[in-house]
């Protein structure tokens, strides 16, 4: 029994490549952990590295703009408790309605990305601190 988050790896080991499992009928689970990792928690939990780049971009707030400067480094690897804390987002509905509201929204779009043959499926395993750019390259 292979548990479903590391199915597609032992398929893809099985066949050799992705082309040949496909040819032969097995399907890739969308879901497992390294693709969202990959394409829906984008800087952690709520995709908060698309809201340091926009307080990059736009924010005239000096205080944002510190903690973003601050947040960068971690919110690269995915450890975003940073700027969820430090702006603060939890307390805040304003921030908190977005950061909930994101990752339907990524998750919507990453399995349309899927289906139209734009990703491919996970075939690998790597750690959720890698960061967010070059996991998805694997």
């Amino acid at each position: 029994m292979t548990p479903w988050a590391l199915e597609n790896i032992a398929t893809y080991q099985q066949y050799g490549s992705v082309e040949a499992a496909l040819a032969a009928g097995k399907t890739f689970h969308i879901w497992a952990k390294p693709m969202l990792d990959s394409f829906i928690f984008l800087g952690g939990s709520g995709a908060t590295l698309g809201l340091i780049l926009a307080i990059f971009i736009a924010s005239r707030r000096a205080d944002y703009r510190q903690v973003a400067k601050l947040a960068l480094p971690s919110g690269i690897f995915q450890i975003n408790e940073p700027i969820l804390f430090g702006l603060p987002i939890i307390m805040n509905p304003v921030m908190f309605i977005p950061f909930v509201l994101v990752q339907p929204i990524l998750a919507a779009i990453t399995l349309a990305a899927y289906y139209m043959g734009i990703i491919p499926p996970v075939t690998n395993i790597a750690p959720w601190t890698m960061p967010t750019g070059l996991v998805s390259l694997l």
